[in-house]
């Protein structure tokens, strides 16, 4: 894969030193420095998601990989990546990893709405409002919701799910909640089935 300022290619290792000469000689020309990586095993989606470890066990991720986000980014379903980074470093179940994952916040998902919108659940036949922003988990024992706008329209968010507002989290709402880990697992399988798995490159 390449993009603005980098590549990564597989390579025969006899061929190691005569590409790196022809490195040299780019440098040499242009005055700018190279940097190298081997890897070991890259799980690529595109150029803008993947997850890749190099020969000395660095892990590099980025897009639906990343486990910790620039805080402008969405964190919604922070397991998901998690469970991914151990699948791809240790060989570990998502099943295993999201199951027996205690960490609550980890399970949030966000959902935004604009000034034309608002989320909202059923209740006695009327719309409820929530926020414009929102922090909810998939659970079992939420509610489907959905996102009323200011024209009429009624879109669903999460749709064929439940949702649970956290939006306040209090001890009963931890204690309460059932997460839907089915869910957070069809996602974390959903990504590594989307990749190309190149192990042992070198």
């Amino acid at each position: 894969m390449a993009n603005t300022d980098g590549l990564e290619c597989i390579i025969s290792k006899v061929d190691y030193d005569a590409i790196i000469k022809i490195c040299e000689e780019w440098e040499s020309l242009t005055n700018l420095t190279l940097e190298y990586e081997t890897y070991r095993k890259m799980f690529v989606a595109n150029v803008n998601n993947y997850c890749a470890i190099t020969t000395s066990g660095k892990l590099k991720q980025k897009g639906a990989f990343e486990v910790n986000k620039w805080i402008n980014k969405d964190h919604s379903k922070r397991v998901v990546p998690i469970a991914v980074q151990e699948y791809v470093q240790n060989g570990t179940p998502v099943e295993v990893t999201i199951r027996n994952h205690d960490k609550v916040e980890d399970f949030f998902v966000f959902v935004r709405c604009k000034k034309t919108s608002m989320l909202c659940h059923e209740l006695d036949g009327e719309d409820s409002p929530l926020q414009r922003i929102n922090r909810l988990i998939v659970s079992k024992s939420g509610v489907p919701m959905y996102k009323r706008f200011t024209d009429g329209r009624k879109i669903g968010v999460y749709v064929g799910n439940l949702l649970s507002d956290f939006n306040l989290i209090t001890d009963e709402k931890l204690e309460d909640v059932e997460i839907n880990y089915d869910y957070y697992i069809k996602e974390a399988n959903k990504l590594i089935q989307s990749v190309e798995s190149f192990n042992d490159l070198f």
